[in-house]
C-alpha cells in the first residue's frame, strides 16, 4: 500500500512539473540542442506555426544552431494561458540573457517567441 501511495505522488509531481512553463521551455531548448527540429517545432504555438513553416524553422535553426552549455531561469510571469520567463543561457562559453514567451494550447505550454538579447 505504501509503495502505491509513493508511486501516486511521484506521478502527480511529474505531471505537474511537466505542465510547468519552465519545464516546457527547457525541453524546447534541449530539443534544439539535440537537433530534434521537428520535435521542437511541434512545441511551438499555432500562431507561430501559421507564420513559419517547418521547413523555414529548420533552415533558421540550422543556420543559427545554438548549442547551450547551461540554462538557468531567474524569473517567471504567468497567468492561466500565458507565460513569460527569463534567465541566462551560456553558448560557447558566452552568457546571454534569454526570454521565452509561451501560450497554453490544448493543456500544454507552447513557445511563441524566444529573445536572446
Amino acid at each position: 500500500m505504501f509503495f502505491a501511495i509513493v508511486i501516486f505522488f511521484v506521478g502527480v509531481y511529474v505531471l505537474q512539473r511537466s505542465n510547468h512553463p519552465q519545464f516546457a521551455a527547457t525541453n524546447f531548448i534541449d530539443q534544439l540542442d539535440g537537433n530534434e527540429i521537428s520535435k521542437a517545432y511541434v512545441r511551438t504555438a499555432s500562431a507561430f506555426q501559421e507564420q513559419i513553416s517547418p521547413e523555414e524553422f529548420g533552415i533558421f535553426v540550422a543556420s543559427y544552431q545554438p548549442k547551450s552549455d547551461t540554462l538557468e531561469w531567474d524569473w517567471l510571469e504567468k497567468t492561466k494561458t500565458f507565460a513569460k520567463l527569463g534567465g541566462s543561457i551560456v553558448v560557447n562559453q558566452e552568457q546571454y540573457p534569454i526570454t521565452v514567451s509561451m501560450t497554453k494550447e490544448d493543456g500544454e505550454w507552447r513557445v511563441t517567441n524566444i529573445d536572446l538579447r
